[in-house]
């Protein structure tokens, strides 16, 4: 079983090279898929045309890399006990989430302390909280928490909860920043309020993959909530990692579609 090596891609390509030779008209692949909790295994694709053959083999090599991921930003679900925890936390594989608050200058930042209860994931400034408290615009500075992606992940693919929002009363800002040339969208609630999907107790899910396709390509490097307006907590996000190859694997790909292409003439 892969269990999402890379290096098992190399020999799956290889084995594939080797049926080709053996059987010539005829390939069985084996598509490798993201490695997901409780995921099915590997599915088994009958190819007939080998145009496709190395289509195939390369969206393995890729898949290999992909992982969705799921975390519940609670004390309770990142393992914490509930309070300051801190200007950052890092959650191995998935993120780094630091907390900032705006300051009166245009475009200032002052570091903040992440803090988390049973609710979601806020932030603070200099003062400790009396009791708990979420992001929010009501002590002279707007609070953001800053997702750092440890690996590239797809727009469309980013779902996140919010606890205790009030369409009336709260502001929620979306900041995305491209993760190939920087560029960053600012998606304010009346860009996102189409995307999402209202619980009980004020719970909200923002699904941007309403608003982002798959096919259009944008990544991801970061992601910053932000509060303009009332308080809400974080409680929640998910998303699908996604690596580019290493150049020695794309190599050992290139080399299989020489011996492909020689065999193919041949």
């Amino acid at each position: 079983m892969c269990n999402g090596d890379r290096i098992c891609a190399v020999f799956n390509i290889a084995r594939q090279l080797d049926l080709l030779r053996r059987h010539n008209n005829r390939l069985m692949i084996v598509m490798l898929k993201p490695r997901v909790p409780g995921g099915a295994a590997a599915g088994v694709v009958d190819m007939k045309n080998r145009q496709f053959t190395l289509m195939a083999m390369l969206l393995s090599v890729m898949s290999c890399k992909m992982m969705a991921v799921a975390v519940t930003l609670t004390a309770s679900g990142l393992g914490l006990s509930v309070g300051d925890q801190g200007h950052s936390i890092t959650v191995d594989g998935a993120f780094t989430v630091s907390a900032r608050t705006t300051t009166a200058e245009p475009g200032g930042y002052n570091n903040a302390n992440v803090w988390v209860n049973s609710s979601g994931m806020g932030a603070y400034g200099d003062q400790p909280p009396h009791g708990n408290v979420g992001l929010d615009a009501l002590q002279g500075g707007n609070d953001e928490l800053v997702f750092d992606f440890e690996t590239t992940v797809s727009a469309a693919s980013v779902v996140i909860g919010l606890k205790g929002y009030n369409r009336n009363a709260d502001g929620t800002t979306f900041r995305l920043v491209d993760a190939h040339d920087g560029s960053e969208t600012l998606l304010s609630d009346s860009d996102w309020l189409g995307a999402a999907t209202f619980g009980k107790a004020n719970s909200i899910v923002i699904d941007l993959g309403e608003l982002f396709s798959v096919d259009d390509g944008t990544s991801l490097a970061s992601l910053t909530i932000g509060q303009t307006a009332g308080s809400v907590y974080v409680s929640s996000i998910e998303f699908t990692n996604t690596e580019i190859p290493e150049p020695t694997t794309l190599a050992m790909l290139g080399v299989g579609c020489l011996v492909f292409i020689r065999k193919k003439k041949a």
